[in-house]
């Protein structure tokens, strides 16, 4: 089985709405179909925390998806 390690960059584009969302999506609904081994880094959740406050702060993120995310 093959194995693929997805960084927190990639997950918040699947979770938002981004410029290469949709591309992002595709991969990943890819590595699902092919049944390819997900793995991500262990300090994903503060990575993934990170980039969602970094944004929030920017204003590029709106109170109600920081809270629904």
């Amino acid at each position: 089985m093959r194995r693929v390690c997805l960084d927190a960059n990639v997950w918040f584009k699947v979770l938002t709405e981004e410029a290469d969302s949709p591309r992002t999506k595709q991969l990943v609904e890819q590595l699902f179909r092919e049944r390819t081994e997900i793995v991500s880094p262990g300090m994903m959740k503060m990575e993934v925390g990170s980039i969602l406050l970094r944004k929030w702060i920017r204003k590029q993120l709106p109170d109600e998806a920081l809270k629904e995310l």
